[in-house]
């Protein structure tokens, strides 16, 4: 009981700051933000209902679906639940109260059903499969990465781009400037993530014809 209590998770994330802090290689910071997120995971999502807890996960998505990805599992993130749960949008939020980080946990949503769609694209590219079965399966995975392309591309147009000032148009020599950093790793996701899906469907489409 007391494991899952928010000041104990709040303690593990401090910890991990303080490996990265003190540590030139980023130290032991992967195993213990593996352990917050089993902590996060046992407190459910109803406990991040509430502004202090919900900041805690915000601050740690991120990281958690790139662990799992590395790992080649889904995130926990993406169930249902935990899904229902960043939809929920409270101005008691800080990540409400900024546009950079809603836009983050809008694009985050997004992105956690990339890596399922680019281990699809893999395995078929690997499979011995001819014919029809193989045709049929690469037309789906086409329509599935259209799917979530043209959300990206919908979030960068309608929401990122307007954010953006990249340019002084009274000094076009300047080099880009945007309002804050997060926005300016958050356009180097997007685009990262258009060319890697680009790429995937490229050897489906290889393999399939």
């Amino acid at each position: 009981d007391v494991r899952t209590q928010p000041e104990i998770i709040c303690s593990s994330l401090i910890l991990q700051l303080c490996e990265l802090m003190i540590s030139s290689d980023n130290g032991r910071w992967n195993n213990l933000s593996r352990g917050s997120k089993l902590l996060i995971q046992e407190l459910g999502p109803d406990r991040f209902r509430e502004p202090f807890e919900r900041s805690m996960l915000e601050s740690q998505r991120s990281f958690f679906i790139i662990q799992d990805t590395n790992a080649g599992q889904e995130c926990f993130l993406s169930l249902p639940e935990w899904r229902a749960l960043s939809q929920l949008p409270d101005a008691s939020f800080t990540v409400h109260q900024s546009q950079s980080l809603l836009l983050k946990a809008r694009l985050l949503d997004v992105l956690l059903d990339v890596p399922p769609l680019l281990w699809q694209g893999e395995s078929i590219y690997v499979s011995d499969g001819v014919g029809g079965n193989l045709k049929d399966s690469a037309r789906r995975f086409q329509d599935s990465l259209s799917d979530i392309r043209n959300k990206l591309e919908a979030l960068y147009e309608e929401e990122l781009k307007p954010l953006l000032s990249l340019q002084d148009h009274t000094n076009p020599h300047r080099p880009k400037q945007y309002p804050d950093l997060l926005l300016a790793r958050l356009e180097c996701t997007v685009m990262s993530v258009l060319l890697r899906l680009d790429q995937i469907a490229l050897l489906v489409m290889s393999k399939a014809n």
